[in-house]
């Protein structure tokens, strides 16, 4: 099939008598079209390599029929086939030659259509650890034969399914990025599979592979590991394990229908229902079974009508209940997420460095809206909480409901924004239920917002404002009639990305934070400063037999005369003193 080379090798190039465009037509009928020196026409593979020689033929057959006849415009004719066959064999050499080049421009990250990202060290923990998306990382060495022979395979992947993952690559020609993987490969390349609470699966690269696949390149071996190993929710097999999921709190999302095993929709198709699950598995519950268990707990209401295989059960927070019916599961993404759209506003969620993105983010959930706001709500307790909710929802209605007065009365306005709450703790929890402390960044931006018990931000243009009237009844208006000022933070101040709390972060990382502080390094000179004083240095005892001394004061003596002796503890809990030297005027007890 002739491709983009044979395109832009062939600018320029005269257009074919339509006698031959026709001829072409009749012979390469197809459903499969292909540029050919600037004529569209179909083209079926088997003609591929025989284009050339029909070029020929007609040439010939031309040539024929012109033996002898003086007519110039026939004879410009023919020079003009025979012009676009030398054009159509460089265009042959061009492709080759563009073929050839193709895994050397893959592997470089300037090549504009690259679907996968480059990782490096100081984003792979932020982008790919710290994330809710499902990641696919492959690990290569830009020198490597087999790489090269992969990264096309890997891009096409990549651009397949690059709404349902996320793609990138670690070069491992580095020491130090090969450090990051969970284990050191042997053989290039190999592709990672991360995801928030699963093991990390991995798959490898072979030329056989490539091999077989012929022009895949790897790529269906890469498809099939995939979807094998995509993250999946529960799936309930009988009414009764269903009924109790289904009583619990929480909104629900419920998918009704085959399972994805079955062969009523593909993988494939199952994949960006399985994504929005997997991202918002936090805040929604999700769970999948057949149409009979759902009757059985829902009831008779609940039933399919004829012909109907799927369906769409969603229950909010509030407790109502709604049932959509789809075609196929490729069109419950688009519900999934309008339902998430309309009720995650309605949740307080603590912001972490995990899920700020999905929540505040440039990125967000904003449906139809031009804009979202984080508002931040500090040290809020369950009540504050809650209220702050209410009023933010009535603020929203009134807010919404003004904007459509406007569009009927055909006057002008602007675009409805959205505002998702979150909960931040302005110090560090003492237990392990509470929130985590917040990150680095945020002493300094709520000292520039007052330190208010609320403050907007957004992510995207980097403003902030506090919210100083103690009612959000109009958080809203405020922000849409700019009574509300937002100012813009510094641009070289403290990032946005490091707002918000890491509870998973490791117990060695806050201790090294905390000593890099100047607190911290005061606090571990007084530690080692104490430790070296008191500790023994090469006592044939070692631990056991640790030297501390006691004071001790003798009747007679003043009691501002310390007596010191050394003691050793030689087993269990038998102390033993004896005297370490005797000062002047101080007789030893």
């Amino acid at each position: 099939m002739a491709g983009q080379g044979d395109y832009e090798a062939c600018q320029g190039v005269s257009t074919l008598h339509l006698s031959f465009i026709g001829t072409c037509q009749r012979q390469c009928a197809s459903a499969t079209n292909a540029i050919c020196m600037g004529v569209t026409f179909p083209l079926k593979s088997r003609w591929k390599l025989q284009s050339e020689h029909y070029l020929v033929s007609v040439a010939h057959k031309l040539s024929s029929q012109v033996d002898g006849n003086p007519d110039r415009g026939i004879r410009a004719e023919i020079q003009t086939v025979q012009h676009d066959l030398r054009a159509h064999r460089e265009a042959n050499r061009y492709r080759r030659t563009t073929q050839e080049e193709e895994p050397k421009r893959a592997l470089s990250p300037s090549r504009q259509r690259l679907k996968s990202v480059e990782l490096g060290l100081d984003d792979f923990e932020s982008q790919v650890l710290r994330s809710n998306e499902v990641w696919f990382v492959q690990a290569y060495d830009p020198n490597d034969g087999s790489c090269k022979s992969f990264a096309t395979g890997w891009e096409d992947v990549a651009h397949t399914y690059g709404e349902h993952a996320h793609f990138g690559r670690l070069d491992v020609s580095k020491a130090e990025l090969k450090s990051l993987l969970p284990f050191k490969p042997v053989l290039l390349p190999v592709v990672f599979r991360y995801a928030r609470g699963m093991s990390v699966e991995h798959w490898m690269f072979s030329e056989r592979m490539a091999r077989q696949e012929e022009s895949a390149g790897g790529g269906k071996a890469l498809m099939n590991f995939m979807e094998s190993n995509f993250p999946e929710f529960h799936r309930h097999s009988d009414a009764s394990e269903l009924k109790r999921w289904w009583s619990s709190d929480g909104p629900r999302i419920l998918v009704v229908g085959p399972s994805s095993s079955s062969l009523a929709a593909k993988a494939k198709d199952f994949m960006p229902v399985f994504r929005m699950a997997h991202v918002w598995e936090e805040f929604f519950s999700f769970a999948s079974a057949d149409a009979q268990a759902m009757v059985e707990v829902l009831g008779s209401s609940f039933a399919f009508d004829r012909g109907q295989t799927w369906a769409l059960v969603l229950r909010g927070s509030g407790g109502a209940t709604t049932k959509e019916h789809v075609r196929n599961v490729r069109d419950m993404a688009p519900l999934i997420q309008d339902f998430i759209s309309e009720e995650i506003p309605r949740q307080a969620p603590i912001a972490t460095i995990r899920n700020y993105q999905q929540l505040c983010g440039d990125k967000a959930l904003a449906q139809g809206t031009s804009k979202t706001y984080c508002l931040i709500l500090v040290d809020a307790s369950a009540e504050e909480t809650a209220k702050a909710l209410k009023e933010l929802e009535s603020s929203q209605k009134a807010y919404y409901q003004e904007v459509q007065e406007l569009r009927n009365a055909g006057e002008d306005s602007e675009e409805p924004f959205r505002i998702q709450p979150v909960r931040v703790a302005s110090s560090s929890s003492r237990f392990p239920w509470n929130p985590a402390a917040p990150g680095p960044s945020f002493a300094a931006i709520w000292a520039e917002a007052s330190k208010a018990r609320a403050f907007i931000v957004e992510m995207e243009t980097r403003k902030y404002a506090a919210v100083k009237t103690p009612s959000l009844n109009e958080i809203f208006q405020s922000i849409a009639y700019e009574d509300l000022k937002l100012e813009d933070l510094q641009e070289d101040g403290p990032p946005l990305s490091r707002l918000f709390s890491d509870p998973e972060t490791t117990l060695r990382r806050e201790v090294s934070a905390f000593l890099s502080t100047s607190l911290g390094a005061i606090c571990a000179y007084v530690l080692v400063a104490l430790v070296v004083s008191v500790a023994p240095v090469g006592h044939p005892r070692g631990l056991r037999s640790f030297l501390f001394q006691i004071p001790q004061y003798h009747t007679n003596v003043s009691r501002d005369k310390a007596v010191y002796k050394s003691c050793s503890l030689l087993s269990g809990h038998n102390l033993t003193c004896v005297p370490q030297r005797a000062a002047q005027g101080i007789d030893w007890i």
